[in-house]
């Protein structure tokens, strides 16, 4: 990559390498290309929650996409469906919340009602042995139980 790589990355699975967004702003800094991460390299208490998830390596997307969300890059990542792009922005998401820290940390926005019991469902196992917890919130439905959890500290 050249001097005007654009600090932000985007992460296309289907042709397996970070790439420099189409319209990269002038004189953006150069991006230092981050080695793929491995279960092994994940703290401790990422690695229990990878186990009861589990998982016994992580899947490509995961790989490439995890040391750039742990150095803090943003981060576009287009990957096919069951890829594990929900583990790749999670799991750094996970380190980076204080269990004992009893208030909302995270907020994870997606479009449907399912697929946000999807990402709660899998940040509840990936989260447990870390000590985070986790809420599903959306529309058309009464809002009490809701409240409870965010005034419980439920992360998401």
């Amino acid at each position: 990559m050249d001097e005007n790589t654009d600090p932000n990355v985007e992460l296309n699975e289907i042709e397996g390498e970070a790439q420099r967004p189409p319209q990269a702003p002038p004189g953006a800094s150069v991006l230092d290309e981050l080695p793929e991460a491995t279960l092994a390299d994940l703290p401790e208490k990422l690695q229990a929650g990878v186990r009861q998830a589990g998982w016994t390596e992580l899947m490509p997307v995961q790989s490439k996409a995890i040391p750039y969300l742990f150095a803090q890059r943003d981060m576009m990542i287009q990957s096919r469906t069951g890829s594990g792009k929900t583990g790749a922005y999670l799991l750094p998401i996970l380190e980076m919340i204080n269990p004992h820290q009893k208030n909302t940390q995270a907020l994870v926005l997606v479009p449907t009602r399912e697929l946000a019991h999807q990402v709660a469902g899998e940040a509840e196992i990936l989260g447990k042995p870390a000590g985070v917890r986790s809420v599903a919130v959306y529309g058309g439905v009464g809002y009490s139980d809701q409240f409870a959890a965010f005034q419980a500290g439920r992360t998401w």
